[in-house]
């Protein structure tokens, strides 16, 4: 018999399926399909890791005013500039780009600092009884 996966976090090849995909044009419907996973997934782990590269370009008007805009296609799915044709040529707006390797590199910080815990207090400064766990009794004796 198979062993079950948990899909509960994606993975490195997960998120590199992601980016190519977004670079073929595909949708959040398709890649999700091809990984196995659900299309909202696929959505929030995009717009969650998105990277934005400045560009020192300036838009403006006719009048000369300098127009802080953003590109048109970033308001619909994908929500990045990675299957855009413009993006290595003439786009003048901020690019926002999925790359797996700084997504999974952000993950991994994430998974190491959820694990540390709570630090400890200094010394003195305990805390109160209302925040202390209930103690357990076992057989008459307290188990703290």
């Amino acid at each position: 018999m198979p062993k079950k996966i948990n899909h509960k976090h994606f993975t490195l090849d997960d998120r590199i399926q992601i980016q190519i995909s977004l670079e073929c044009g595909m949708t959040f419907r398709a890649i999700a399909r091809r990984i196995g996973r659900h299309e909202t997934s696929v959505s929030r782990e995009v717009k969650k890791h998105l990277r934005i590269q400045k560009t020192n370009a300036v838009k403006k008007d006719k009048d000369g005013k300098v127009i802080n805009s953003m590109c048109k296609s970033l308001l619909k799915s994908p929500f990045c500039c990675n299957p855009c044709k413009r993006r290595h040529i003439v786009c003048a707006f901020d690019k926002h780009i999925y790359c797996a390797k700084s997504a999974q590199k952000e993950y991994e910080k994430l998974l190491v600092s959820a694990r540390e815990g709570i630090p400890p207090s200094p010394p003195g400064n305990s805390l109160p009884p209302s925040v202390l766990p209930p103690r357990r009794f076992c057989g008459g004796r307290s188990s703290n």
